[in-house]
């Protein structure tokens, strides 16, 4: 059985992530190396909630079934022909593959831990008026 990824049926899992309250949100292709790593130290820094999606050619499942091939160079040229910034206009291609920052609010909240173990402070302090 062949099941759908994050992004096929028009779901896109960075949208779904931001909804839910992520902080920082950015996607890639594995062919962007230095901007991946860059997004990956700032979702690293961020104190919230971090996803840096990557797309990659798998050639097993993504080559064979949707491309009809293995060929490395074949699918890095589907990549290359669709990959565009979040910021530009996308090529005239049936899937184009949006990369960079999707979504930047980093630091923007209390990390979960700290406030968790305030909310734990708080209940204990409450507690123990009684």
């Amino acid at each position: 059985m062949w099941e759908p990824n994050w992004v096929q049926g028009g779901r896109d899992i960075l949208a779904v992530l931001k909804a839910a309250g992520a902080t920082f949100l950015a996607r890639h292709t594995s062919f962007e190396g230095r901007n991946a790593v860059e997004s990956i130290k700032k979702a690293l820094l961020n104190n919230g909630f971090s996803l840096v999606h990557v797309y990659f050619p798998c050639v097993t499942n993504f080559g064979a079934r949707a491309l009809g091939t293995r060929r490395p160079a074949v699918m890095y040229q589907w990549f290359k022909e669709r990959t565009v910034s979040m910021e530009q206009e996308g090529p005239e291609v049936d899937f184009p593959l949006r990369t960079g920052i999707y979504y930047d609010a980093s630091n923007s909240r209390p990390e979960f831990c700290a406030r968790l173990r305030a909310w734990v402070a708080e209940v204990q302090e409450q507690g123990g008026k009684r």
